[in-house]
């Protein structure tokens, strides 16, 4: 005990009191050793070096920290002292002045794994700590059965077992990398140490083949030791399922293509092909895996096509294809190349037939035009203007059109050409009646008659009267017979009739001829004229011979004086001028058909005959027009050149027998003698 002495100096008063602070600060101290660094659970592979770390704060020197341990808390160090028996154990880094009682052991054996405390008086309570010596496994988990096959819809039933090792692995089943819920899966521990874990599922289905499953081994420690893991690949079994890569196949003939199923099985099972529709396989062809390929494609490939699977599991399946091989369009040879049709025949048709792949479309159009028909090409009149080339086309979407050509030959009685029946001619002027004759074969005569005014028939020729002349000639279509009246009389009027003959039989066409008087009113006008000239030309006369003193120009009362006791001058000697006077004729010209009124797709049909007036022509051109020398501009003017068969429209051309009409006056004129001159009208 200490015993201080007071004194009453402030001096005194203020060191007694720190004197006495520090003794409650040192007496406080004396029993408050605390841990520093406390032992912790530690883990240590088997055959390591492990340390047992302890420190202590605030120890005094009577302070003395012991170590226990296994079995059941056994004194194995005082202070720095181990007992003898543990020779692998030793306290490290001991220094009483920081305070620190380290426990390391050696080689760590499984008699070493255990509960240590570390502990002083002073420290109060003491701090125990576990240490595990883990012993790995010595190998990875094992999946039983090792059969990891199973058909679809039913149960799977797999274990996962862990030998060896301590502590014991925990095991857990994964799917994929999820766990695996625990409703599927049960723990069992068996007295050898080993662990296994179930794992049941009720029912499997096809989509669970191929899930990567897995059993992990874990004994807690990722650090030390890493965990087990046996995978797997879960093996269901099912049947063929079979999916055509494409249902119809449109390919072009000579092409390659492939015919392909794909199939869906486990195991894998190989497609085999066959052809439904009664054929065999190509032999070309060549089954590889799941596809049947053909390497140039022909039209006799055509047809459905069937793969088949069967890997061995109920049931087996099978899909089929169809193949559609694309041919250009063919026409069938079912007409000839010529066709001869009667004349007249109202019901006849040319019909075309073609195949191809797409089916193709078949139209009629006549040559060397752009007007179709349908099919079949139906005539509702055969007669020479339908006469010529007609082509079948037939068109397949994706190919080109083919085309067939044949050739409608009209044949037949002889028809001819209508025109004007009534003309109108003057006496004095030149007749032309044309008969135009269309026949196959050409007529074998074409005769002329004439029935006068008083009813008598004549039959005509070349020389059954003067001024009368009959010309035949060959056209295109058939043949012309043109007759020429030169000059025209009265007698000439009547009816003239035209008559073609061959052996399937005959037609005719009738003329109807008028012959009037010469024009009076164009007479009268010349005479007017010359009359004119005439006196125009006495004045001129007289003027010029008063000019010249030829005549006395002074008068008496009003009187014209003339020379040599003359009243008038001579008149110039009479002359007959002859004056060519034309009439106006017509020429017979064909009209286009009015399209808008008739069908354009039937052929042969028939047009009413119109005509269209001509410039008139001169008598002199008007003989020239039948000469052989211009015959291209005859058939011009008629209207008469056809090329046979050669419009794709047939038009029936209404051919006339050109007329011309010419008068021709004698008139007497007076004149002087240099007035010889005619005036045409």
């Amino acid at each position: 005990m200490v015993t201080f002495t007071c004194t009453r100096t402030r001096l005194e008063n203020s060191l007694v009191v720190w004197i006495f602070l520090q003794y409650v600060v040192f007496t406080s101290k004396v029993d408050a050793a605390s841990y520093r660094t406390a032992p912790q659970p530690t883990a240590a592979l088997l055959g390591q070096t492990v340390k047992l770390r302890c420190s202590f704060d605030d120890l005094e020197m009577e302070d003395v920290v012991n170590w226990f341990g296994p079995p059941d808390f056994q004194h194995i160090s005082k202070g720095r002292n181990v007992h003898k028996r543990y020779t692998r154990y030793s306290v490290v880094d001991s220094n009483a002045d920081f305070g620190e009682f380290n426990l390391e052991i050696r080689d760590v054996q499984l008699e070493d794994d255990g509960v240590y405390r570390c502990s002083t008086f002073s420290a109060g309570e003491a701090v125990d700590a576990r240490l595990t010596v883990i012993v790995p496994p010595a190998e990875p988990p094992e999946i039983i059965p090792n059969r990891r096959s199973v058909a679809a819809g039913q149960p799977l039933h797999i274990s996962c077992r862990s030998r060896g090792g301590l502590p014991p692995p925990k095991l857990t089943w994964y799917n994929g990398t999820v766990p695996v819920d625990d409703t599927f899966v049960q723990s069992r521990a068996l007295d050898n140490g080993e662990v296994i874990l179930d794992l049941s599922i009720p029912a499997v289905a096809k989509w669970d083949n191929g899930v990567n499953m897995s059993c992990k081994a874990d004994q807690g420690f990722p650090d030390l030791v890493e965990p087990l893991v046996a995978p797997f690949i879960l093996d269901v079994q099912y049947s063929p399922k079979v999916n055509p890569l494409q249902s119809l196949w449109s390919v072009k003939e000579g092409t390659f293509t492939n015919l392909t199923c794909l199939v869906d099985s486990n195991p894998r099972t190989i497609v085999r092909w066959k052809k439904l529709d009664g054929g065999s396989l190509p032999i070309k062809g060549r089954e590889s895996n799941w596809s049947f390929l053909l390497t140039k494609v022909s039209r006799g490939d055509n047809g459905i096509y069937q793969c088949q699977a069967d890997n061995g599991i109920s049931p087996a399946a099978s899909a089929t294809i169809s193949l559609d091989v694309l041919y250009p369009p063919a026409i069938q040879k079912n007409f000839d190349d010529k066709v001869n049709v009667l004349f007249g025949n109202s019901d006849f048709s040319l019909e075309c037939k073609a195949e191809g792949n797409p089916k193709p479309h078949i139209r009629w159009r006549r040559a060397n035009t752009n007007l179709y028909f349908n099919n079949p090409l139906s005539f509702s009149r055969s007669d020479y203007q339908t006469e010529g080339e007609y082509d079948c086309v037939a068109e397949s979407v994706g190919f080109p059109a083919t085309v067939k050509r044949t050739i409608v030959d009209v044949i037949g009685k002889p028809a001819i050409l209508e025109g004007p029946n009534t003309l109108r001619t003057s006496q004095g002027s030149s007749l032309t009646l044309v008969c135009e004759v269309n026949a196959d074969p050409l007529p074998e005569s074409i005769t002329w008659s004439w029935r006068n005014t008083n009813g008598q028939d004549v039959v005509l020729s070349g020389n059954t009267f003067s001024g009368v002349d009959l010309t035949r000639r060959t056209t295109d279509m058939g043949a012309d017979s043109i007759l020429v009246i030169d000059p025209v009389s009265t007698s000439n009027a009547g009816e003239y009739t035209c008559t073609a003959q061959n052996m399937f039989g005959t037609d005719s066409r009738g003329f109807t001829v008028l012959v009037e008087g010469p024009p009076v009113f164009v007479i009268a006008v010349v005479t007017g004229v010359l009359v004119v000239s005439i006196f125009l030309t006495v004045v001129a006369g007289i003027c010029i011979a008063r000019k010249w003193g030829c005549v006395c120009c002074k008068t008496k009362t009003g009187e014209l004086q003339v020379p040599n006791g003359d009243k008038h001058p001579p008149l110039p000697k009479q002359t007959t001028v002859v004056m060519e006077l034309e009439d106006f004729g017509s020429n017979i010209k064909p009209q286009r058909p009015h399209w808008m009124e008739k069908d354009p797709y039937a052929i042969g049909i028939s047009y009413h005959n119109s005509a269209m007036q001509t410039p008139s022509l001169t008598d002199t051109d008007r003989r020239k027009l039948y000469s052989d020398e211009n015959e291209s501009h005859r058939k011009h003017i008629h209207g008469s050149s056809y090329t046979r068969g050669a419009h794709h429209n047939p038009i029936i051309h209404p051919h006339a027998a050109s007329y011309r009409q010419t008068k021709v006056k004698r008139l007497p004129v007076q004149h002087d003698g240099w007035a010889d001159a005619a005036d045409h009208f």
